[in-house]
């Protein structure tokens, strides 16, 4: 979705989705093709070992780390594939105090144990960062709307699809509004000598 979305909203943009998984790397070239979007191409990377792919000016990692063994890994190697002066963008699960409302950190299997500030920070600084920022993600509005879609999965994947625009607009308000408790983080850090 996240590339897709940056295709859509920066048409100036040459964007690259990739995934280790080749069937999946497939699936969306021909989805690209069929829809007719010129700004967006799929191709298959190892992030622990990226090769073939030029440097880029914004690397994002989104729900692909989460505190889990490996992330380390995952991390050196987006951040040898962004420029000198570009951006790595991560965004994962946060760890912050068990509430009584169940949350999308509720999943440690899917999410792993998340991040907090000075863990990603020095993850991200240990890889040459030279500026990080944080914001806090699934505020309230997006933590109800992951609810509803939990609530509709067990009635099946086209259901899911049916309500997943509802649960879209339940969820925008976070994008809007600031929150401090959100399960989730986003890590902007800027990379390289030229930063």
């Amino acid at each position: 979705m996240t590339p897709l979305l940056l295709a859509r909203y920066h048409r100036e943009a040459q964007v690259v989705g990739a995934d280790l998984d080749e069937a999946l790397v497939a699936r969306n070239e021909t989805l690209v093709r069929q829809a007719g979007i010129r700004n967006l191409r799929f191709t298959r990377l190892d992030l622990r070992e990226p090769s073939g792919l030029d440097p880029q000016d914004v690397v994002i990692l989104a729900d692909v780390v989460a505190n889990r063994p490996g992330d380390d890994d995952l991390i050196r190697g987006a951040s040898r594939i962004v420029r000198p002066g570009g951006r790595l963008l991560i965004h994962t699960a946060t760890r912050h105090p068990p509430r009584t409302a169940p949350s999308l950190t509720d999943t440690p299997d899917l999410l792993g144990a998340g991040y907090a500030e000075g863990e990603l920070r020095r993850a991200l600084e240990a890889v040459g960062a030279r500026e990080v920022r944080f914001r806090r993600t699934y505020g309230r509005s997006a933590r109800l709307a992951g609810r509803v879609l939990s609530a509709i999965r067990p009635k099946g994947r086209a259901f899911g699809t049916l309500f997943f625009p509802v649960s879209l607009l339940i969820a925008l308000p976070d994008l809007f509004l600031s929150n401090r408790d959100g399960d989730g983080i986003l890590a902007i850090a800027l990379m390289g000598e030229d930063a």
